[in-house]
């Protein structure tokens, strides 16, 4: 069973500054964790963050940290009401890089009391942090042993990932050795261990699955509702004819293309609406989402999913405006770096909450939305803008370079200066856009990390009572 852990910048920040104070001393937090599992993969995403405050230590020194456990009663009390795992984090300010004895003993005698205590068939663990900011951990089970987190991550203006030792080793693919020549052995790691998540299979998505193939992804999930279509034959790879004649689903062209090309990578697809409990569950246990849709509810929905789920979010959006006189008057796009707690694309104005309702009612009520679409009473969607492979694939490429660079920082420049970058061809122009150029707030921030819960990602359309 794979391990996954993650928290955002923001959260690793608030836990070292209270794991390192400048007296050199052990401390120690208590981490609510929010959980999702899929086949063989645990995922753990920090939702809330409780400071165990010093002077409430039986004991602190540079070796070791000794508390009362009764603190942790309410915290026992929020973890079984909402089924959230629990994580002990504690400092190594020596440097020693593993658990320790005492550790070992702790841990032991802690976590069997707490799976007594919470209801519910999930895991909790521990975590070691170090004077550098690295995180190492493990799960505790109820009967005391231990197995390793495979994968930390930190989700910032960079993304950082802490691999164990045993996912770090591996004798690369010959196919692979072209991209460890550009990027380094320790990113083709990272690549290798990753699950990324494909939203939408046409025009930025067939070529953004084709590039994350290539460059050595473990696993792409892809989702796609549609088939393939005489008009789709001019962008998506490897789609042909006998696709259209036969109605073959868009996502089995990337199935096909994955085999034919014989890499290692695993490759899952969804053919169906997204709005659905197996589709948003393989989406939130990914470690990176890609948005590659036109509808403004998809997109939104992809966004709120990275929150819950703490799943940075690249959104490629493309837009190739006729002039009505047989040529063309714009051609412009984007990509966006969605952080989970941020700016969402609804707060970047990248589309309005009128166009959200339109497409919400579009997709449960489509005969309701063509009336009140006659009588004027919403804002109609737009008419399909032409698509083009060349331009497609420049925005799609702009995504996974962006993405690229904030696993293997690259630019001359900061990454929190490209949170969205927006290219003009008409202008030739680029311009970048910083996350403090937006505003962050979204209702649904105070759920970030929160992963499985009823009803799924808090919202009616799934059912369920709310914990």
């Amino acid at each position: 069973m794979l391990n996954v852990f993650v928290l955002t910048e923001k959260q690793h920040e608030i836990l070292k500054s209270h794991l390192f104070p400048k007296d050199g001393k052990e401390a120690l937090s208590i981490l609510l964790c929010g959980n999702s599992s899929i086949e063989n993969r645990n995922k753990f995403t920090v939702h809330k963050i409780f400071n165990i405050p010093y002077e409430d230590c039986e004991l602190r020194s540079k070796g070791a940290v000794l508390w009362q456990t009764k603190l942790l009663e309410p915290l026992l009390e929020e973890a079984d009401k909402k089924g959230l795992s629990i994580f002990k984090i504690h400092s190594h300010p020596t440097g020693y890089r593993d658990f320790s004895i005492a550790d070992n003993s702790s841990d032991q005698k802690l976590f069997p009391s707490l799976y007594g205590w919470i209801d519910h068939n999930i895991l909790h663990g521990s975590l070691l942090m170090f004077p550098c900011g690295e995180i190492k951990g493990r799960i505790v089970h109820a009967d005391g042993t231990f197995s390793d987190i495979n994968m930390i991550t930190k989700v910032g203006d960079n993304i950082k990932f802490w691999l164990s030792k045993e996912n770090e080793e591996d004798i690369p693919a010959e196919a692979m050795t072209r991209n460890i020549q550009a990027f380094g052995r320790g990113t083709y790691n990272i690549l290798k261990n990753l699950k990324v998540g494909i939203v939408g299979y046409s025009g930025t998505g067939s070529p953004t699955f084709e590039q994350l193939l290539r460059l050595g992804v473990g696993e792409i999930f892809v989702a796609d509702g549609d088939i393939v279509e005489k008009k789709n034959l001019n962008r998506i790879l490897n789609s042909t004819m006998k696709d259209v004649e036969n109605k073959l689903p868009k996502v089995e062209v990337a199935r096909r293309i994955s085999k034919a090309i014989g890499v290692n990578t695993k490759v899952k697809t969804f053919h169906g609406n997204i709005w659905s409990r197996e589709a948003i569950n393989e989406l939130g246990n990914c470690d990176i989402l890609f948005g590659c849709m036109d509808s403004v509810d998809g997109r939104h929905l992809v966004n709120r999913i990275s929150t819950f789920y703490l799943a940075p979010y690249f959104d490629v959006g493309v837009k190739l405006v006729a002039d009505g006189q047989g040529g063309i008057g714009e051609v412009c796009g984007s990509s966006d770096y969605l952080q989970p707690g941020l700016s969402s694309l609804l707060s970047r104005n990248r589309y309005s909450q009128e166009k959200l309702r339109s497409a919400i009612l579009k997709r449960e009520d489509p005969e309701q939305y063509k009336e009140l679409l006659a009588e004027k009473y919403i804002e109609g969607g737009q008419e399909e803008s032409p698509a083009v492979i060349s331009v497609n694939m420049l925005f799609s490429s702009l995504a996974v370079n962006d993405f690229l660079a904030r696993i293997h920082p690259y630019r001359h420049e900061q990454n929190k200066n490209y949170a969205q970058m927006v290219l003009s061809l008409a202008m030739q122009e680029l311009l970048p856009l910083a996350e403090e150029d937006f505003s962050s707030y979204e209702p649904w921030v105070k759920y970030i990390g929160r992963a499985d819960m009823l009803p799924l990602l808090d919202m009616p359309d799934f059912g369920g009572a709310n914990v």
